[in-house]
């Protein structure tokens, strides 16, 4: 299947990390035993995220080839191994600044003997969206597994109602709404909404974005009131 091609080609071209240096276009051919015009077709079903120069093939943006991977059926497994906390991050809080929010990263919170991080928080009044970053991987897609993870941001969330003033350099005041955001790479086969926290695979991130107010004021998604 073709799939499987453009599987072992992604795989190849993250190994080698060609986001730092040019990949040989004619050693690729070799090692995945593809003609060059075979090749030539694979990397086109990438689009803008490599880019191709003479011999030379590079990604341009590590998010963008995996979101196009994954709609073509490479799976995660694949490649979330190759994907740190900091692409993540990095996507979510671009995403929330195009949308007009000021958004603040790797942020911790403590106070009261209590302490813990935060992913991304992006902040346009009256909300503030809570974005916990997080790797898919199989492990994940147990029912079980998944409210577990959502139970925990919302425990954290429960948290900042009360210690929010404890944040340095993040421009929050009484009153404002806090929203739970769970940030994944998988785009299918999961729930929408789980315990009222939002799962947003990384292709939607801008869409939901767009309808954020629909979903909060219409109940669908919680909102934790800042004390």
């Amino acid at each position: 299947m073709p799939y499987i091609s453009l599987e072992s080609l992604i795989d190849t071209l993250l190994a080698s990390r060609p986001w730092e240096k040019c990949v040989s276009i004619n050693k690729l051919s070799r090692d995945l035993k593809l003609t060059p015009t075979a090749l030539g077709l694979l990397l086109s079903r990438l689009g803008t995220s490599v880019k191709v120069n003479g011999d030379c093939v590079k990604i341009t943006n590590v998010l963008d080839l995996v979101i196009t991977a994954v709609r073509q059926g490479v799976p995660e497994k694949t490649l979330v191994k190759y994907i740190d906390w900091r692409v993540f991050e990095e996507f979510a809080a671009r995403a929330l600044a195009e949308a007009g929010y000021e958004t603040y990263r790797n942020i911790s919170v403590r106070a009261r003997g209590v302490s813990f991080e935060l992913d991304v928080i992006g902040v346009k009044e009256p909300l503030v969206l809570v974005v916990e970053c997080k790797h898919w991987q199989p492990k994940y897609t147990s029912p079980s597994r998944l409210r577990e993870i959502v139970s925990q941001h919302l425990a954290r969330l429960n948290k900042l109602t009360l210690m929010w003033r404890s944040l340095e350099g993040v421009k929050l005041r009484r009153g404002l709404k806090a929203v739970p955001v769970i940030l994944v790479v998988r785009e299918y086969s999961i729930p929408r909404v789980v315990e009222g926290a939002a799962i947003v695979p990384v292709s939607k991130l801008k869409g939901f974005l767009q309808e954020i107010d629909e979903l909060v004021y219409g109940n669908i998604l919680k909102a934790f009131t800042l004390e």
